[in-house]
């Protein structure tokens, strides 16, 4: 009981930082077929009839893994009420288990000039496509200077959706 105390206060005290590059979407089963549709078409004025805007359809699918940690504790030790003794180690895999998903998420980050993206380019790319015949690039293999940093921004800033609008994406971090 004291020991999931422990475990259960670190693992709410402690801050992932995955969610600030991720979104987290639930599973219920062993794997999960992600489906979305494509961009928003923009508003435009209405004369005459309605146009009906038919929207893009993508998935990509993704197989749940489990993982665990477990360490052997002493019978006696429980018996004797030498809690403190594993204090620091408990902690310490309740930080590790919550903070698990970011080893996931930025080793993830780290192969994207290989793995694929739902478009099958790797997920930096200098092609991805965007509308019917257009492609743009989320990769600079220029060296990190103040004036490629804000090159680079500026370039996340007008990545366009399949439609051709911006994404409208807010680079902060």
């Amino acid at each position: 009981t004291n020991f999931n105390a422990l475990f259960n206060k670190t693992f709410d005290e402690t801050k992932p930082n995955y969610p600030l590059v991720s979104m987290e979407v639930p599973s219920s089963s062993s794997d999960e077929n992600y489906a979305w549709f494509g961009q928003l078409p923009s508003m435009r004025e209405w004369i005459g009839d309605r146009q009906i805007q038919n929207l893009s359809a993508y998935t990509y699918a993704i197989k749940n893994k489990d993982f665990e940690l477990t360490i052997a504790v002493k019978k006696n030790d429980i018996a004797d009420d030498k809690i403190g003794i594993y204090k620091p180690l408990i902690q310490d895999m309740a930080q590790t288990a919550k903070r698990h998903p970011d080893e996931l998420v930025f080793s993830l980050l780290g192969q994207g000039f290989e793995n694929k993206c739902y478009d099958g380019k790797p997920f930096f790319a200098d092609d991805h496509p965007y509308m019917k015949g257009k492609t743009q690039s989320n990769k600079s293999t220029k060296k990190l200077t103040p004036a490629s940093y804000a090159e680079a921004r500026a370039q996340m800033m007008i990545i366009k959706g399949e439609n051709g609008k911006s994404l409208k994406i807010v680079p902060d971090l």
